[in-house]
């Protein structure tokens, strides 16, 4: 029912802006997506769109989808959702043009698709929406995003035939110098937009949550939240199976430190890549005994829920970057497995050198649950760590947003 009351609301908003002498106001950031609904880490970029729209002088989000995605969920102002296909796109059709024109800036969330690992349909699609910005006289944005050790040619064609006036951002420092070297350009140094999402404990799964770690705590319980991710949890379970190789990991670090309790967090329920699933299925595996220091969150609806519900945790291992960065946000001591080349850099800007287990560690889950017990003793000098590191982290993430009110400021010294 709140959903359907926003976009009333929305559609609401729409409707006056038509009615104002034709002219566009210009308050509306267009933030074009990477994929369709269901992974919380694009949710993320979004919302942070959304929850920072005061730095641009912006008021609404509106998403611009291909025809086959479905909308985010959005907490915020949003006005109703824009499809276009690709080759509307790369048409310059009058739809996307004029959409375009009327906007108050175009922000990619070129995340970790923009170089082609995962194809270069979705590329196509965030480059020539940016292409057509600066043709119209837009703010162009290409958020804080990853490269990847070996980007897709033709994607580093496009991009680096971006023209001179699209802001283009890069969100760690291994990434920007594959950037700078393949794309033989120069773009700014950030840190990822996520880490400015502000956490929704208002939700029913974070009063739940809060309840069960506040009860273990009460126990006498370290709290560790896992994130069995849907993507990679096959590939990474070293031959032995998802079920066989984290319950494993589960009675392994429970041995090395038995008054353990652990929150299970999902952060993407896509079908083909769901962590709900995955995390149902070790749970299931566990024994009765284990099971009863267990809980799980299968379906945050946002980015928003899980990183309120990680930032209660005492540490985090996660497979899933963004789910990281929200508990690192909150200095909550965390850790990754690593499947791309945007971990290392993520653990550079944070300044935690052990941050992902070596590939030898990976191999047995009894080595990895001794690996991340060994933080446990650590784990207030790690916290205090991330304190004194995020107001630099996030004021760099504050500047993927900067380009935009420079360029509103800069009009409006003109107009005057």
């Amino acid at each position: 029912m709140g959903r359907l009351r926003r976009r009333v609301q929305a559609q609401l908003r729409q409707a006056l802006r038509g009615m104002s002498g034709g002219s566009a106001r210009r308050d509306d950031a267009l933030v074009v997506m990477s994929a369709a609904a269901g992974s919380l880490g694009d949710q993320a970029m979004l919302q942070s769109v959304a929850d920072n729209l005061q730095l641009m002088e912006l008021r609404y989000v509106r998403q611009v989808l291909m025809p086959n995605w479905g909308e985010f969920a959005v907490n915020g102002p949003m006005l109703p959702s824009l499809r276009f296909s690709v080759e509307e796109v790369e048409a310059k059709s009058a739809r996307v043009v004029t959409a375009v024109r009327d906007a108050g800036a175009v922000l990619a969330v070129g995340a970790d698709i923009i170089d082609g690992y995962y194809g270069l349909h979705p590329v196509r699609y965030q480059i020539g929406m940016l292409r057509i910005a600066a043709e119209q006289g837009r703010p162009a944005i290409l958020l804080g995003h990853s490269i990847s050790e070996q980007p897709h040619p033709e994607a580093v064609q496009m991009i680096a035939s971006l023209p001179p006036s699209v802001a283009v951002y890069v969100r760690d420092p291994i990434s920007h110098a594959r950037f700078e070297r393949f794309m033989g350009r120069t773009a700014t140094l950030v840190a990822d937009v996520a880490f400015l999402v502000q956490p929704d404990r208002t939700s029913g799964d974070s009063r739940q949550a809060a309840q069960w770690i506040a009860a273990r705590r009460a126990a006498g319980d370290l709290v560790l939240c896992l994130n069995v991710s849907g993507l990679n949890a096959e590939k990474q379970s070293a031959g032995l199976g998802v079920q066989e190789y984290w319950s494993a990991f589960v009675k392994g670090f429970l041995s090395l430190h038995p008054h353990t309790s652990f929150l299970f967090l999902s952060h993407d329920n896509r079908s083909n890549s769901s962590d709900a699933l995955m995390q149902r299925e070790v749970i299931a595996s566990l024994p009765a005994a284990v099971r009863q220091r267990v809980y799980a969150v299968d379906t945050p609806e946002t980015a928003a829920i899980a990183k309120s519900i990680s930032g209660m945790t005492d540490m985090v291992f996660a497979g899933r970057m963004h789910l990281a960065i929200g508990a690192l946000s909150q200095a909550v001591p965390t850790f990754c497995i690593a499947y791309v080349g945007k971990y290392e850099g993520l653990a550079e800007h944070l300044r935690i050198p052990d941050f992902i287990p070596e590939a030898h560690v990976l191999e047995q889950p009894d080595t990895l649950a001794a690996w991340l017990a060994a933080k446990v003793p650590d784990l207030q000098q790690r916290r205090k760590a991330l304190q004194d590191r995020l107001p630099a982290v996030k004021a760099m993430s504050k500047m993927n947003y900067a380009s935009v009110s420079q360029r509103s400021g800069a009009a409006s010294g003109a107009a005057g």
